[in-house]
């Protein structure tokens, strides 16, 4: 009853950047419980109060009591005292989250299945059939969806992109992995969450097969230069809305060098 009340919980909030950073700070702690290593690793994160970060009193409020709701579900799930957290521990484990956390996307196991059947060197009939027939099941549940809604169609279509579409000409119409919903969330990676902030990157990341990251360049790298990432993607907007979002999502004001030339 306790965990379920806590997902619920978790799953009622509002704001998805505080449900992804809340929620992954919750299965932290309760992977955690009982192992010191893996404990003083996330104390190790470069971390500060949750609702501190924001610079908004609205948005502090309204974190401060989000926190405390979920601190006591977490509580209660935890159950032994040996095992509880402080309230202001567990806001510094969210914090912790939200300024070292990479969002995660990966494609579908179902695509990753598709992949590996495409590339088999003796054809698998039956199982390429089973997946046919429940890829046209889903394709015609979308088109009685969206039929008489141009626009229900566009986000249906945008909310199932993948960086890269793979198409399966199994039979004569085929299909494509946007069919099957990617997984997104949130992951903690103790090398690359030591990479700062750029508003003009030189590195980016990606997903293979897995959760696994792997950082790759986007420009020359000069000897000596700082490997960057941004960390609220590179068309975000305006430099005001750039800087708000860093103020209140990490608490800090870029002076990259996209943002001192203004642009």
């Amino acid at each position: 009853y306790c965990s379920d009340k806590l997902t619920a919980s978790i799953f009622d909030i509002e704001d998805s950047d505080d449900q992804r950073h809340i929620g992954l700070a919750c299965a932290l702690y309760l992977c955690s419980c009982g192992n010191s290593e893996r404990l003083t690793q996330i104390k190790n994160f470069k971390s500060e109060v949750y609702w501190a970060l924001s610079q908004d009193e609205d948005i502090e409020s309204e974190r401060k009591s989000l926190l405390m709701q979920i601190h006591k579900d977490l509580t209660q799930v935890l159950g032994d005292a040996k095992s509880s957290i402080s309230l202001k521990e567990f806001a510094e484990l969210v914090g912790a989250v939200s300024l070292n956390s990479l969002g995660v996307k990966i494609p579908s196991p179902i695509v990753r299945y598709c992949i590996a059947l495409q590339k088999e060197a003796k054809k698998n009939a039956g199982a390429e059939k089973i997946i046919l027939d429940f890829a046209k099941k889903i394709q015609s549940h979308r088109n009685s969806e969206a039929e008489g809604s141009e626009e229900k169609s566009m986000e249906i279509d945008q909310s199932d992109q993948i960086d890269e579409i793979v198409k399966f000409n199994w039979d004569e119409e085929g299909f494509d992995s946007s069919l099957f919903h990617h997984f997104e969330g949130s992951a903690m990676y103790p090398v690359l969450a030591m990479l700062n902030h750029s508003c003009k990157p030189n590195c980016s990341h990606m997903y293979l097969k897995s959760s696994e990251a792997v950082l790759f360049s986007t420009s020359a790298i000069g000897s000596n230069e700082e490997l960057t990432i941004s960390y609220i993607g590179e068309d975000w907007g305006s430099p005001e809305e750039r800087q708000k979002e860093l103020v209140n999502q990490y608490g800090f004001v870029c002076t990259c060098s996209k943002c001192k030339s203004n642009q």
